[in-house]
């Protein structure tokens, strides 16, 4: 992922002010962040389409971090220095303005105050803590659609697509917006979420990509937001024998060799067991392709892997990567679902093997 000189450096600041914090046992972090920064911040996030979250422009307090003279412009701080004659030093970087901020600061913020209003920086401070107000009245609502309408887990947002046309219509693309960037720690565009309201409209299994790893897509009755790794290569293929195991993208693939008396058959998916006799030393892993059939286990006749994701309900958005388990060109498994009829365990079966499914 790409970043601005200025996102990097501004990670960096962070991460070493969090270090020196614990060093020092210091339970708070006070920053020099004043009303002009924020002026400058509020209008980068105007000019992004950030959305109005971003218009409230940078917190008092955000977890351990502190801003004590988020009051004071820039001038007034410089006014008090000279007065007190207390030295001081400016960034010769903040007078480059090829940087984003810089150029509000050095070009652009000057010709506003000069030619539309010279307490520019005090009108739209004003008008931030006015749509902070609002940004907080919105958190609210957010938290009760959130209570009644939205599932979320670690790595995934799911959002009834009935409750949330019912709701108003005024609130649902912020409270949405709200939602997603608390839970993933992202800044979403107003492209961004018109990019999802148009997936109310489309067919199940659309989606569209928001941010970074960030997917949003359509499934029955829901929208579906997840948080995911790089996607599995189209023709990736392990190779496993007994008594090994393979991890593909957090998920663990185990095959071993087991006696009858240990075997005990429950409702665990993630745990199969299947007869051996007759198959090759070698196994192995790969995604399911268009064609592939199985014949699941206690069913008769086959059936195509298409199809049994879709009776299972599989969102559309993680078929394509669904695993099988094969030996010698034969779907033994369709991981962590079905195996097929063929190779369950009967009582004639001489060699069994244990295969096992474990997910991070």
């Amino acid at each position: 992922m790409k970043v601005s000189v200025e996102e990097a450096a501004r990670a960096i600041r962070y991460s070493e002010l969090k270090k020196a914090a614990l060093k020092l046992k210091c339970n708070k972090i006070a920053t020099a962040h004043n009303s002009s920064d924020n002026v400058e911040t509020i209008l980068l996030n105007l000019f992004k389409g950030t959305g109005i979250k971003g218009l409230t422009g940078i917190p008092v307090k955000r977890q351990n971090i502190i801003r004590p003279i988020l009051c004071l412009s820039s001038e007034e701080i410089r006014q008090y220095l000279k007065k007190n004659k207390i030295p001081f030093r400016v960034d010769e970087s903040n007078l480059q303005s090829e940087y984003e901020r810089n150029f509000l600061r050095n070009e652009i913020i000057p010709k506003l105050k000069s030619k539309l209003n010279p307490r520019l920086e005090e009108k739209i401070n004003n008008t931030a803590r006015i749509i902070s107000e609002l940004n907080s009245f919105i958190e609210e609502q957010s938290e009760k659609f959130v209570k009644k309408s939205v599932k979320i887990s670690k790595n995934e947002i799911e959002v009834s697509t009935e409750a949330f046309k019912k709701f108003d219509k005024s609130l649902s693309t912020i409270i949405l917006k709200t939602v997603i960037e608390n839970n993933f720690e992202i800044e979403l565009s107003s492209a961004n979420i018109y990019a999802i309201l148009e997936l109310l409209n489309l067919q199940t299994g659309r989606s569209v990509q928001l941010k970074q790893n960030v997917f949003a897509s359509r499934e029955r009755n829901k929208l579906v937001i997840r948080k995911k790794g790089v996607r599995l290569k189209e023709k990736l293929i392990k190779k496993i024998k007994a008594s090994q195991s393979v991890t593909i993208e957090g998920r663990t693939i185990s095959i071993t060799e087991v006696n009858r008396k240990m075997i005990k058959f429950t409702s665990d998916k993630s745990v199969e067991f299947i007869s051996a006799d007759g198959l090759k030393k070698n196994f192995e892993i790969r995604k399911w392709i268009a064609g592939d059939k199985f014949q699941p286990i206690g069913l008769k006749g086959t059936k195509k892997i298409s199809d049994y994701l879709a009776d299972v309900k599989i969102p559309s958005s993680e078929k394509k990567d669904q695993l099988v388990l094969t030996n010698n060109g034969k779907i033994i498994w369709v991981i962590g679902l079905r195996i097929d009829e063929i190779f369950k365990v009967k009582k004639e079966t001489k060699n069994i093997l244990q295969i096992s499914l474990t997910e991070k």
